[in-house]
């Protein structure tokens, strides 16, 4: 017998199909199902509805008994069974409809047996099973969940206990293959990324001076690394930033370290500000950082990419 263990959501109004949902649900879990699902009241609301969704999202399959009315209508004006049937469909779960064909006719209104019988119609597009009393009914189900497990199997669940010490072995091993092919993906990553960091990137910029109480411009230019450009930008946005910070941070970095050589330029200044690079440099390194899925940059706000942040940790290494 297997360990897994199937969640089966049954579906049915409650007005007309109580002792019948009962006997379903006993005969499914006879079979080691597992049952879910609330019936529904002849006067319902939507809560009831979101309750059901979340019994149907948990559910490997779903189970409809439908008998002589189709049921009480959501606000949408469809029926609540036929939309919990639709959702289903909607998620290719696999959809089991016990339908009604004895002697009694449906009962309602004009407009309702009308939408009973589209509604059936639907269902018989689907797995569907007759049933006219409660023998029938029965064999429909045990029948149906049988051949479900063998036509349309599920994921299913075990408990912890029920894993073999076989089973545990091959999950370890799947494990530490996992975790050796995305090394080897890192690996083929930072291979691709390499020749990007060691690309040089020219750098133009303006820098004030100061001569005495003068203020003057200077215009220069340097050479750095993309490796340098990232490592310089990636501790800013760890966290997520705005790209005025980020720009005025960078700038503040190349600033340090060019003053040696504006100091060689212009012995004569006492200091040194406001530093700026074209927009367009700017823009040029924004490009390549988001090419290669570094750097995110969301109504303009930077942060780095999950595997920016790696790659920045393994850059500091290296560095």
């Amino acid at each position: 017998m297997s360990d897994l263990s199937y969640q089966v959501m049954v579906g049915s109004t409650q007005a007309d199909l109580s002792s019948e949902t009962r006997m379903v649900q006993e005969c499914l879990v006879a079979q080691g199902a597992n049952v879910s699902g609330f019936s529904f009241p002849k006067h319902t609301d939507n809560y009831l509805w979101k309750l059901n969704l979340n019994c149907l999202n948990n559910a490997d399959y779903l189970y409809l008994i439908v008998g002589h009315q189709y049921g009480p209508l959501s606000p949408t004006g469809v029926g609540y069974m036929h939309r919990l049937f639709a959702s289903a469909q909607a998620t290719n779960k696999p959809i089991v409809s016990l339908i009604y064909n004895g002697q009694n006719k449906p009962y309602g209104n004009a407009a309702d047996k009308t939408r009973l019988h589209e509604f059936v119609n639907q269902l018989k597009m689907a797995d569907h099973y007759f049933w006219h009393d409660q023998s029938t009914l029965l064999h429909a189900t045990e029948t149906s969940y049988e051949l479900m497990l063998d036509k349309a199997p599920a994921r299913g669940w075990v408990r912890p206990e029920h894993v073999s010490k076989h089973s545990g072995q091959e999950v370890n091993i799947l494990r530490r293959q996992i975790a050796l092919l995305k090394k080897e993906m890192e690996q083929l990553r930072q291979n691709r990324l390499q020749p990007l960091f060691d690309q040089k990137v020219t750098l133009p910029y303006q820098c004030k001076c100061f001569y005495g109480g003068t203020l003057k411009t200077i215009n220069h230019h340097t050479e750095w690394s993309l490796d340098e450009i990232f490592l310089a930008i990636a501790p800013i946005v760890m966290d997520e930033q705005s790209e005025a910070k980020v720009r005025s941070s960078f700038f503040d970095q190349v600033l340090d370290q060019e003053k040696p050589a504006l100091g060689r330029m212009a012995p004569e200044a006492h200091a040194f500000v406001d530093l700026k690079i074209p927009q367009n440099t700017f823009y040029s390194i924004k490009v390549l950082l988001r090419s290669y899925g570094l750097v995110a940059v969301r109504k303009g706000a930077w942060k780095l990419t999950p595997y920016g942040e790696q790659c920045a940790l393994n850059r500091v290494e290296v560095n």
